[in-house]
Formats: structure tokens, C-alpha cells, sequence
């Protein structure tokens, strides 16, 4: 979950708490749990695009039953970009999915994920005084064959309140190779749709 404020000058400032369950929590904790947490943290800016963070928390780090916790403040000048007397960025900013894994024409061999998935964000944006939305992305809605994945994303603005839930599932640890075209054009669509960016208007 992210809460964000937007400011007129197209910096960002918000916070971000993530909840880790299962294989991704035990991911993490052998991943990021070896290296220093000023490592830890000059890697997440790194790969979040460039945002500083500060106030890093880390919960259940060792108890192994429960999720892993992670929260931090941050900020960042280059995720929204200023033209005119208009503001465009993508809701999903850099939890967006921009690039499709998967580029082959054809698949010899199955998909192996490793585990289900389950991801869901969700993003709330407080708008700059002064700007009204003049348009959004459309929701979207789309399933693989025999119910092996699912994609939902949708943006609501309410007054000054952009809210944006993605939420992404895989529900087969192995997929299969006759379906791989379907995977690809699965992919292709929720990257087209996390790239369609919010539009501000200047009023």
C-alpha cells in the first residue's frame, strides 16, 4: 500500500508498507536479510528509479511464521513529468510492470513460476491544489485459459483523491507450453495498461 502526496512541482512524497507472505517472505528473507539495512536501502532506491527513503522499518525479520513488514517515507522529483499546464504520470508509478518476461514466439518448454502468485497494490494520490483530472485509465479485466491467472486495475478519482488498485494472480506453479501464446498477450496487456498514465489539467 502507498499513500502519496503530489505536489504542483511534480515532487512526490508518500509512504509505502509492504506485506510479504509465504514463499515471498522467505524469498526476502534469504535475498535481503544477509546484507546491511544501509544496503538494503540504497538497493530498494535503486531499483524503485531513484526515490530517497527514509525512516526504513523492518518487522519479523526472524519469525519465520509470520510476514515479513517492510515500511519506509519517501520521496522522488522524477517519476512525474510537467508539461505546460499539464501533470502526466503512471498511477502505479514504480510498482508499474513495464516490461513482458516473456518475448519468445514459442515456448518448448513449460513455464515454471515456482509457486501461485498473489499480488495486489493498492495507491492512493493526493492531486496538487489547483489541477483537476482530465482523464484516467480505463479499468481493465483479464484471465488466462482454465483460470490460470487473473488481472485487475482500475483508477477512481474522488475530489483530490486518485485511487489505484492493481491486483495480479497466477494460479499454477507450472504453466503450460501450449499456452504460452495466451501468457504473452497476457503480459502485453497489464504492461500497455501500467504504462497509460493519469493526466492533470492546471485550473
Amino acid at each position: 500500500m502507498m499513500q502519496l502526496v503530489l505536489d504542483e512541482d511534480g515532487v512526490i512524497e508518500g509512504t509505502k508498507r509492504t506485506r510479504l507472505l509465504n514463499q515471498k517472505a522467505l524469498n526476502y528473507r534469504n535475498e535481503y536479510l544477509k546484507i546491511k539495512e544501509e544496503d538494503l536501502i540504497l538497493k530498494i532506491e535503486e531499483d524503485y528509479g531513484g526515490i530517497e527513503i527514509s525512516n526504513f522499518k523492518l518487522s519479523n525479520k526472524k519469525e519465520i511464521y509470520k510476514p515479513i513488514v517492510e515500511m519506509f517515507k519517501f520521496s522522488s522529483e522524477d517519476m512525474v513529468e510537467i508539461i505546460g499546464n499539464k501533470i502526466y504520470f503512471k498511477p502505479l508509478f514504480f510498482e508499474a510492470i513495464t516490461k513482458n518476461p516473456f518475448k519468445l514466439d514459442k515456448r518448448q518448454y513449460p513455464i515454471d513460476f515456482g509457486t501461485l502468485i498473489s499480488n495486489k497494490d493498492l495507491v492512493n494520490i493526493i492531486i496538487p491544489k489547483g489541477y483537476i483530472v482530465e482523464s484516467i485509465p480505463e479499468k481493465l479485466a483479464i484471465g488466462l485459459p482454465n483460470n490460470y491467472g487473473v488481472y485487475r486495475f482500475s483508477v477512481k478519482a474522488v475530489g483530490d483523491v486518485l485511487s489505484v488498485l492493481s491486483k495480479f494472480e497466477i494460479n499454477t506453479a507450472i504453466y503450460p507450453t501450449q499456452n504460452y501464446s495466451e501468457l504473452k498477450e497476457f503480459y502485453k496487456l497489464i504492461v500497455a495498461k501500467n504504462l497509460e498514465q493519469v493526466v492533470l489539467k492546471r485550473i
